[in-house]
């Protein structure tokens, strides 16, 4: 259960960061998309500053132009008139000189002189106004004309300077548009995402609210069995615990038989066949005490007796003796005086002398109530 609480925290970060890095990419789209749109606001921009330029250069020129053709023909008007009146002078003077060369003849030629200086006069006069009025028709013309061309030069900047502010208009709606679009799209996402995870969130919390209660289940389940189980063992400890006093009240009486057994054998002394003796007065003190337990009861051997009975090895102690520390040997923890008799069937004074006699021959130690092999 916990495998799969940590597991399912794990995806939940895991999809929140998934989610995360999703929304930092819309918004880094969004910025690289104004990004663009500023760099195409910039290109136009600079695309209109350079037409403009152009527009002012056309027209510095066109006026440096026309002012360099007023200047030439006013220069050649200027020419004209000059080289006319030197004209007029030279013939005033090849008439005075001709007026005083035959003054005798002025008088007949007065009239005549007169009336053809006259007409030189009048012609010159018709002469004079006719190219006066051609200059003032070419000046005219050419006001007329640079006029024209300023006009025309003037509507195209105009309709050039329309066009590019109404391309920026344009532009400018449909950055306007796509930025609506972008940020419509993106409040559409971000509530889409935020349903989602309610929605995710609210399947982990019933998930886990469904996980808590299943292993509130199982915990009553499991504290409802280890009741029963409290008190089957409990039952079970009291009944062996019955059973072991009965056993090592049975030890004991088998343990003072063997004793005075024992003690009769060493001192030779032949018991005639009677009831079982009651136990010294010692003796019943101590069984009327708090007993040790069974195993330190039934290990408390008699070494001196063992000692002594440790000489007298029957080829069945030799045959056991190999067994014993075999059974030793494969248990490195050590082994109780009563494993070896149950294990081997023997009772305790055979048992005795064969750990004795393995303890004796340096294959065996004992440490506290176990035995070891060395």
């Amino acid at each position: 259960m916990r495998e799969e609480m940590r597991g399912l925290a794990q995806r939940i970060v895991a999809s929140h960061e998934a989610r995360a890095t999703g929304l930092g990419s819309i918004r880094q789209d969004v910025l690289a998309h104004r990004e663009h749109t500023r760099r195409d606001v910039q290109k136009l921009e600079a695309t209109r500053l350079r037409g403009a330029r152009t527009l002012h250069g056309h027209l510095a020129r066109g006026r440096a132009a026309l002012s360099r053709n007023e200047g030439r023909r006013k220069s050649g008007v200027r020419r004209w008139l000059t080289d006319f009146a030197s004209t007029r002078t030279q013939q005033a003077a090849q008439v005075r000189a001709r007026l005083a060369e035959s003054r005798a003849g002025l008088e007949e030629a007065t009239a005549k002189s007169r009336s053809e200086a006259q007409t030189s006069l009048q012609g010159l006069a018709s002469t004079r106004r006719v190219i006066a009025r051609r200059l003032r028709e070419e000046l005219a013309r050419g006001s007329a004309a640079l006029e024209k061309a300023e006009g025309e030069r003037r509507a195209a900047v105009r309709a050039g300077l329309e066009e590019v502010a109404s391309q920026r208009r344009r532009v400018a709606e449909r950055q306007r548009e796509n930025l609506a679009a972008g940020r419509t799209e993106l409040a559409s996402a971000v509530r889409e995402r935020t349903a989602e995870i309610h929605a995710w969130l609210g399947q982990v919390t019933s998930g886990i609210k469904a996980a808590a209660r299943r292993l509130q289940e199982t915990l009553s389940r499991e504290k409802a069995g280890l009741a029963q189980a409290d008190a089957q063992r409990r039952s079970e400890t009291l009944t062996w615990m019955g059973e072991f006093t009965a056993d090592r009240l049975a030890a004991g009486q088998e343990w003072r038989q063997m004793a005075t057994a024992l003690r009769e054998r060493r001192a030779a002394v032949i018991v005639p066949e009677a009831p079982a003796p009651m136990p010294p007065r010692e003796e019943a003190v101590v069984a009327a005490a708090p007993a040790p337990p069974v195993e330190e009861a039934l290990e408390e051997v008699d070494e001196e007796e063992v000692r002594a009975e440790a000489g007298e090895l029957t080829p069945e102690i030799a045959a056991l003796r190999d067994r014993v520390f075999a059974f030793l040997a494969d248990r490195p923890d050590g082994v109780r005086l009563v494993q070896i008799e149950r294990q081997f069937g023997l009772n305790r004074l055979v048992s005795s002398r064969v750990v004795r006699s393995l303890i004796n021959e340096g294959k065996s130690k004992k440490q506290d109530l176990l035995y070891f092999a060395t």
